[in-house]
């Protein structure tokens, strides 16, 4: 898994000043012709360099949002263990396009006070992507509106393999059904395997990403009830003995992850 994560990333390092240049030569393309060769700024010059600003800034921003976005799908799945890893190379893969073309453009420049500007231009969006990536990271959830679209189209869902690995999670939720449910198990076994099965089962990669951050309360709320779903079929619980819960459980709740469970359960 960490090496295809790290291949997406060095693939996205080596096409991102690719697409950066077929972006951004059309719009100085535009600034030359409204400044029509003068030194200075014309008055339509100002309504292009600020469209200029604000598409390299978006670029930027979507690209650090892919980078975090990828950690954070990565890092939340249940096989992993170094969860860090995957941000450090995240947040060291987001700056190496911004560091390439800004020494790209500084050896191209006629002059110093021509590097000068370059060098402080990509400081500016350099940091711009750091600071989106951290705060990407830590509220994925912050993504969702300028950029969901993107990270729809470009980070992965796990397909087969995740298919094998919820078969495996509820094979384990069976097992320890079949021991007779030892209840000393129940916090190591069952609420364990019922918060991997919930991240597994996120119907988006968007869903997920709020569930391992912002949307705390809506995953202990899934993991508690699969846990009890789970104790049920051993240890009979009062709440699912009652069939209006259990029809809210099964039925009017559109989980995917309970509808599973109620049909694992014998409830539906």
């Amino acid at each position: 898994m960490f090496w295809g994560f790290l291949l997406r990333l060095l693939i996205g390092d080596f096409l991102v000043p690719i697409v950066f240049s077929f972006m951004i030569v059309p719009l100085l393309g535009l600034l030359a012709l409204t400044n029509r060769g003068k030194p200075n700024l014309s008055l339509l010059g100002y309504p292009v360099l600020a469209l200029l600003l604000l598409a390299q800034l978006y670029f930027w921003g979507m690209w650090a949002a892919y980078c975090a976005a990828l950690a954070v799908v990565r890092a939340s799945h249940p096989d992993v263990t170094h969860s860090w890893l995957y941000y450090v190379v995240a947040f060291l893969c987001v700056t190496a396009p911004i560091g390439y073309l800004s020494s790209q453009e500084q050896a191209s420049g006629t002059s110093a006070q021509e590097a000068r500007g370059i060098q402080r231009g990509s400081t500016l969006y350099g940091a711009f992507a750091i600071v989106a990536f951290l705060a990407f990271s830590l509220w994925p959830g912050l993504m969702a509106t300028p950029y969901s679209w993107f990270i729809a189209l470009t980070v992965p869902v796990e397909g087969r393999g995740a298919q094998r690995l919820e078969e495996e999670y509820f094979r384990t939720l069976d097992n320890w059904v079949a021991r007779g449910g030892p209840l000393e198990e129940v916090q190591a076994t069952v609420v364990e395997t019922c918060g991997n099965l919930v991240m597994l089962t996120a119907t988006s990669n968007m869903q997920r990403l709020r569930l391992s951050t912002t949307d705390r309360e809506i995953y202990h709320f899934r993991v508690g009830v699969c846990t009890k779903m789970t104790v049920n079929r051993v240890h009979p619980q009062p709440d699912l003995q009652q069939k209006e819960t259990v029809s809210m459980i099964c039925d009017r709740l559109s989980v995917e992850l309970f509808s599973k469970l109620c049909t694992r359960s014998g409830l539906r």
